[in-house]
């Protein structure tokens, strides 16, 4: 599996557990959230999404089950870098 694609299922991994965590909490709390009700605080909830993400990567480091869970994968990409042909 080659990095790219490893990163893509992570991240879509990752999306989809954080969206069923807030639709949980929106269900629980009783709230009637859309999207149009948290579009004005859009840079807040980036913010919190980041947050969230940097913090089940240091989860993820430390209990690689978490990161099973969180990303559906153990393994991180491991980025190699490609060579670079020089233009003439």
């Amino acid at each position: 599996m080659t990095d790219t694609l490893r990163a893509s299922l992570r991240t879509g991994w990752f999306a989809g557990i954080l969206t069923a965590f807030l639709g949980t909490i929106n269900a629980r709390f009783g709230w009637d959230l859309t999207v149009d009700d948290l579009l004005p605080f859009a840079p807040v909830v980036a913010i919190i999404a980041g947050v969230a993400y940097r913090a089940s990567r240091v989860l993820a480091d430390r209990w690689p089950s978490i990161g099973f869970v969180l990303f559906g994968s153990t393994k991180a990409p491991s980025y190699t870098p490609t060579e670079v042909k020089e233009q003439p």
